[in-house]
């Protein structure tokens, strides 16, 4: 038996790339083949079976984020991206109250993610810098009142 020289697994990884790419992207036509009448039977219904279907896709991909945050050290708000992901998908369905339901949702998802931030008792993961001058002239408690509001959790709710 010949142990495997430097060589030998050298030639070996393009090989493994080039089979990689070829199961990613015969991954990628197979969801395309199967998504694609699915999601055109959804448009062609609209209506509640879109917004059930698109309610799905939400929760999905909030869950999907939530846990890549989680991967990387991060600790998001999720409670307040799916609340704010739903009231953007009802507001989507009931036009004549679509702006009440916007304001609703966005001073709702204002009124509880900052003070759920400002009361954690640590910060680390919460995706809010915190300057060091900040600290060192302000206090720890007052930096998370100024720095609390971060450009992402605006946005995403995190």
């Amino acid at each position: 038996m010949q142990g495997a020289t430097e060589e030998d697994l050298q030639s070996d990884a393009p090989k493994k790339a080039n089979r990689q790419w070829r199961i990613s992207v015969g991954q990628r036509w197979l969801t395309a083949i199967i998504a694609i009448p699915v999601v055109l039977v959804l448009i062609w219904f609209g209506g509640w079976a879109a917004f059930a279907a698109a309610l799905l896709i939400v929760l999905l991909g909030t869950f999907e984020l939530q846990n890549m945050m989680l991967h990387a050290g991060h600790h998001p708000l999720s409670v307040v991206s799916i609340g704010l992901s739903v009231f953007f998908l009802v507001a989507a369905m009931f036009q004549t109250q679509r702006l009440l339901l916007l304001e609703i949702g966005l001073g709702a998802a204002v009124l509880v993610s900052l003070p759920w931030l400002f009361f954690r008792k640590k910060l680390e993961g919460a995706l809010v810098r915190q300057h060091p001058w900040i600290r060192r002239r302000l206090g720890v408690s007052t930096a998370r009142s100024l720095v609390g509001t971060h450009r992402s959790h605006w946005c995403l709710g995190i």
